[in-house]
């Protein structure tokens, strides 16, 4: 600058048109100080006071002022905006600077370097070759920039991608609302439902116990009579039957709650036999016919023919149905009749159907709402006057759809009720139909010789050697005298372990030539100590023992029965027992050889 100022008085004493025009050595008289100045030439160039200067040759000191304060103004500007902007930079880690931001940031300093700065300093110093600097540097900010510009075009869009942005959490909000919105309605509804069910299930509880108390009461009650020495023989007669009948009503409970538990699991499977719908009807009929008759009922069947002999179903669940109908029907009924309509489309398939109409209390159409729930009951108020588990309508509807058809219901409060069941009989040609009560007698006689048959069989001696394996001392009494009074030969080992050494001691001396043959049937408890009735099973499998083994057992449950087959048992037997079926169950499987036998003990 010191430079300038020398220029400045030498141009300030020279005339006029020796500023316009001057000479080439005035000029380099003028800059001969500034020989190493490069970026002047050496003062080749001069600077352009003159164009500050009035039309008087003075210095224009307003003007030089103004635009000296206007240009130190830009600069600062311009200098505060980028110092903001580097520290914006610099405060972002690395990966989220904006680089191309930056560049724009160096291109604007450097403008203002270059248009504002040097158009200043060119009036005192003309440093022409230090623009060319300044340009050299603005045009490789200025190209680095323009190498790749998508990158401007984010912060270009960035309002737009603001209100999106906006946009896109504002409807995200409003779905999370309506989320928890529904996700609360959701959890108020299982609330409402589990405080639903809880009440349900202890209603059910309360059933439950008063149905096994009243039974369980007059069970020990009669038993504690019949423990007194004054008590006659026919009192004892009459107890025992007390004690029976009220055994059976709680095993029906638990063969309910069974049922249902092998239904809910899936276990429950039905068989496809041939069976006589109008026998069945009429079977039923007499074994609720005592109880009609103390309530002075009427009970009859009514068939409408024509009707198949035989149609191929499960005779064991639709008698289990139609017990059930019948008997909730003499329950309910006071005063009038039942009765047991039966009759059968002649579609293809054909549907066979059993109408259970009876002149009783009827229901409303709120008690018709719940009466296929399970654990519930058209009166469930502590004062009921019928009792009942509420089971037995849910099993018989799941069951009727089970066998292909359905249970429904009509019924009126005062006018009785009609239980309307409908069966898949399947296709009906060539099946012989009964058209008249000619037919139907003919065939009723002709099944009263098949029972008969049947109950002969029956009572023939039980030639059988059967190993009794059960812990249970009164058990293996009872058991044992029910099979020896059949006809068989009883052993009886006390635990799993002695079970399987009698079993493979019976099968070695058939070996050796013993003349004691081995057991006909291993009746296997379950549960015993040493080694329970599964691994007993399982071992005399993997020994080879190839005789029948059936499992006696009081698991009832859904999948005990494929529990028991799958560790080696050919059948599956529930306590209590029931005489009849036990002596069956020994007939069917004396004597009978394991068709197969586990690939171990084929291997071997």
């Amino acid at each position: 600058m010191t430079m300038g100022l020398s220029s400045v008085d030498i141009m300030s004493d020279s005339a006029s048109a020796a500023a316009s025009d001057c000479s080439a050595s005035a000029c380099s008289g003028a800059h001969a100080g500034a020989s190493f100045d490069f970026f002047s030439n050496y003062g080749h160039y001069m600077p352009r006071m003159h164009c500050l200067q009035t039309a008087e040759g003075r210095p224009d000191w307003l003007w030089i002022g103004v635009i000296l304060a206007l240009t130190a103004g830009v600069v600062a500007a311009y200098l505060r905006i980028y110092a903001f902007w580097r520290r914006s930079y610099l405060a972002e880690t690395g990966p989220d600077r904006n680089r191309k931001l930056m560049d724009l940031a160096n291109i604007f300093l450097w403008c203002a370097i270059c248009g504002y700065v040097m158009s200043m300093v060119m009036f005192f110093w003309p440093a022409y070759r230090l623009l060319a600097v300044f340009l050299g540097v603005l045009n490789w900010w200025s190209w680095r920039f323009t190498r790749n510009l998508g990158d401007l075009r984010v912060s270009l869009s960035a309002k737009r991608l603001q209100r999106e942005l906006d946009d896109h959490l504002q409807n995200r909000n409003a779905e999370l609302e309506k989320l928890v919105e529904l996700r609360t309605a959701e959890a108020e509804f299982a609330r409402v439902s589990a405080e639903l069910a809880n009440r349900t299930k202890s209603e059910f509880l309360a059933n439950m116990s008063h149905e096994i108390r009243t039974p369980m009461t007059a069970i020990i009650g009669y038993a504690d009579l019949m423990l007194d020495p004054t008590q006659r023989p026919s009192d004892r007669v009459d107890g025992i039957q007390v004690i029976r009948r009220n055994a059976e009503h709680l095993l029906c409970i638990l063969n309910d709650i069974l049922d249902l538990s092998k239904i809910e699991a899936g276990k429950m499977q039905v068989e496809s036999i041939g069976c006589s719908p109008l026998a069945l009807a009429r079977e039923v009929r007499h074994l609720a016919q005592m109880n009609a008759m103390n309530k002075g009922l009427k009970l009859h069947v009514e068939p409408v023919f024509p009707l198949p002999k035989s149609i191929m179903c499960d005779p064991v669940r639709l008698r289990q149905i139609l017990l059930n109908l019948v008997g909730n029907a003499v329950k309910f009924t006071e005063a009038g009749s039942v009765t047991i309509r039966i009759s059968c489309t002649q579609d293809r398939p054909a549907c066979l159907m059993f109408e259970v109409t009876d002149t009783g209390i009827g229901m409303t159409p709120e008690q018709l709402g719940t009466l296929f729930q399970p654990f519930t009951q058209a009166d469930t108020s502590a004062t009921r006057r019928f009792g009942g588990t509420g089971l037995g309508l849910t099993i018989s509807r799941r069951l009727a759809r089970m066998l292909g058809g359905d249970l429904i219901v009509t019924s009126r409060p005062g006018s009785g009720s009609t239980f309307t069941l409908t069966v898949n009989a399947g296709n009906l040609d060539g099946v012989s139909m009964l058209s008249g009560e000619a037919d139907d007698a003919e065939d009723t006689r002709w099944q009263l010789n098949t029972e008969a048959q049947t109950a002969h069989d029956a009572n023939q001696p039980l030639r059988a050697r059967i190993l009794l394996a059960e812990d249970g001392a009164d058990n293996q009494r009872l058991i044992g005298f029910l099979l020896r009074r059949s006809g068989a030969t009883v052993d009886i080992a006390g635990d799993g372990r002695s079970a399987v050494k009698m079993a493979l001691g019976s099968m070695h001396a058939r070996r050796e030539g013993d003349p004691e043959r081995p057991y006909d049937l291993i009746l296997m408890d379950m549960q015993m100590p040493e080694l329970d009735g599964y691994g007993a099973a399982s071992l005399l499998r993997q020994k080879g023992y190839s005789g029948s083994i059936i499992a006696l057992t009081a698991h009832a449950m859904a999948g005990d029965k494929e529990k028991c087959q799958a560790a080696g048992c050919d059948d599956y037997l529930t306590k209590p027992v029931d005489h009849a079926k036990l002596i069956e169950f020994c007939r069917r499987w004396s004597g009978q050889t394991r068709r197969w036998l586990p690939d171990a003990v084929a291997g071997g």
